[in-house]
């Protein structure tokens, strides 16, 4: 009897899952892949079909493979060659990427043949439980399918975030992400825009695509925006080979060795990003060096310029965003907010600047883009939630992510894989493609092996 497999979620993650399953499967599996909500292959990343949405990583750095790096660049030349010779510095449609991650899973499938039995499922899996040696999965229209393993690759959600109103009743704002966000038919409408990271920079760019015309206000606590990534990419390669990063330092002494490495970097006209990519390949020992109490002062003080500088927006982004600055149509503004208002049409948002005054804006549009939610127990997921009630789950270290309890059924935890996002907490840096590669294939290795082994 052939081995049945659920995978959860049709981003990145679970999209190459399903493609590496059926490539490495030697005998007959059947596999049950759960994806509502965002464009199969595309998940919240690469879902979106405007062609400005552009990728923040370079294309030779894509690869659904990290044995192959120019794997996706060839499917890039070969499929959109009509477009361009696509160099691999370029930074390319985000759209475009979900298109050749969706053909990784079709051939895949398609080279497996009888082996691999594919069945796609636009429902929501809210409990997942554990009962004689099988997992049962259950969605939200009462199906159950009962599997050998479950493969969870549900990712980050967005915020919701809720603020008090000075007329009593509080105001919850849907994730930009999760609405249909902006339209074209308020062209001169004035808009609000809750955060001012790469989120913001997608709406902005919807916006000015559709011809708005109107004031556009993004307003964050710190106010950064996020960097752009070096117009010479090969230089920075290279510089960044002459960086040697210690892993086993505590915040206070890494900050103060990044100041020091700063400064000789601009004492010799050298591109800071170098400094900052050099941190990408021991960001994870780092990490879990840390104590406790380190890891929540790196999230709260200095995790929002880690993030402006270590998530760069390609040059042509930038360019645009800087424009929309110059002409006055953009503002940014640094405040914590107060309360919010929504009256006769309008949002009323109050907020106290950096100096400590309060100030308001008045909007007719707000849009929330405060990015994805790092606590998930704040996350509304029903499956979460079910996996947390069952004693399944628990919160990851600080709270970010999540991990499986330690007193799991010891067989339950060999057929049970948290991939992707979801342990955030354990590795801090799990949300890019040169990581999530390396782990989808290793988790993807461990279950068919478990498949066999366990019983």
């Amino acid at each position: 009897m052939s081995k049945r497999v659920a995978i959860v979620g049709g981003g990145f993650t679970g999209t190459l899952a399903v493609a590496l399953l059926a490539e490495q499967v030697s005998s007959a599996v059947e596999v049950i892949h759960f994806n509502v909500e965002h464009p199969l292959s595309g998940g919240i990343a690469y879902g979106t079909t405007n062609l400005s949405h552009l990728l923040n990583v370079e294309a030779r750095r894509m690869s659904a493979y990290a044995d192959d790096s120019e794997h996706f660049l060839r499917w890039l030349r070969e499929k959109k060659g009509g477009l361009g010779e696509w160099r691999g510095d370029e930074f390319v449609p985000r759209q475009y990427y979900r298109e050749y991650l969706n053909e990784l899973r079709q051939t895949a499938l398609e080279k497996a043949g009888a082996r691999v039995s594919y069945r796609l499922i636009d429902e929501r899996v809210c409990r997942v439980q554990w009962l004689s040696n099988k997992f049962h999965c259950t969605t939200v229209n009462g199906t159950e399918h009962i599997v050998d393993a479950v493969f969870v690759a549900v990712g980050s959600e967005p915020s919701a975030i809720e603020f008090p109103s000075q007329a009593g009743e509080a105001l919850s704002i849907a994730p930009f992400l999760r609405t249909k966000g902006v339209t074209a038919d308020a062209p001169d409408s004035s808009i609000v825009i809750l955060g001012t990271g790469l989120t913001m920079v997608d709406s902005v760019l919807s916006l000015l695509d559709q011809g708005h015309r109107g004031s556009i206000v993004a307003i964050s606590r710190h106010g950064y925006l996020p960097r752009q990534h070096a117009l010479s990419l090969d230089a920075l390669a290279a510089l960044q080979q002459s960086v040697d990063v210690p892993q086993d330092l505590s915040l206070q002494q890494l900050l103060r060795w990044f100041q020091i490495e700063r400064k000789k970097f601009q004492a010799i006209g050298a591109d800071w990003r170098a400094l900052i990519n050099a941190l990408r390949a021991p960001t994870v020992s780092i990490w879990q060096h840390f104590s406790e109490k380190e890891a929540r002062r790196f999230t709260r003080h200095v995790r929002p310029l880690w993030d402006v500088h270590r998530h760069r927006i390609a040059p042509v982004v930038a360019a645009r965003l800087e424009a929309a600055l110059e002409s006055g149509q953009l503002r940014i503004e640094r405040g914590r907010i107060s309360s919010l208002d929504h009256q006769n049409g309008k949002y009323l948002l109050r907020y106290r600047n950096a100096k400590g005054g309060q100030q308001e804006l008045l909007a007719d549009q707000l849009l929330n883009c405060t990015g994805l939610e790092l606590n998930l127990t704040r996350v509304h997921s029903g499956l979460m939630q079910d996996l947390y009630s069952a004693g399944i789950l628990i919160p990851g270290r600080i709270g970010i992510g999540v991990e499986l309890h330690p007193d799991c059924d010891v067989q339950m935890k060999k057929k049970l894989y948290l991939a992707g996002n979801l342990e955030r907490g354990r590795y801090w840096e799990m949300i890019a493609v040169p990581e999530l590669r390396v782990d989808t294939a290793r988790k993807v290795a461990e279950l068919l092996e478990n498949l066999v082994t366990v019983h």
